[in-house]
């Protein structure tokens, strides 16, 4: 049941979002950029364990991981500017990131930092 509650919860909220984006696009970014989904994964982290450990490396994890994930924001919008068809820009996007997700779990590890 309560998997079910995180369920439509968390898909009421990326719906209201992405509905909210159709007509007024900045503000339904700023809406999007909003780490809700994050929130939303600690919030139902903390129900369901109360653990203050995975908690913290939950949070933590989270934050390395958002930022190789960051200039496909930036890669998207130029790549549309320059002809590329949206899925493929997305694509595009998706697989920099991926690269990126990569290298900066290498760099950590480099630097003693295991996720």
């Amino acid at each position: 049941m309560f998997f079910a509650v995180k369920v439509i919860l968390s898909g009421l909220l990326i719906a209201a979002a992405s509905s909210l984006a159709r007509r007024l696009p900045a503000f339904g970014a700023l809406i999007a950029s909003l780490p809700l989904i994050s929130i939303l994964g600690m919030l139902w982290l903390w129900a369901e364990t109360h653990d203050a450990s995975k908690m913290e490396q939950h949070v933590f994890a989270t934050f390395w991981y958002v930022l190789p994930s960051l200039p496909m924001f930036l890669l998207i919008p130029w790549l549309m500017q320059q002809s590329v068809p949206f899925y493929t820009a997305l694509l595009a996007g998706c697989c920099v990131t991926i690269v990126l997700y990569g290298l900066m779990l290498w760099l950590l590890r480099h630097m003693g930092i295991f996720l």
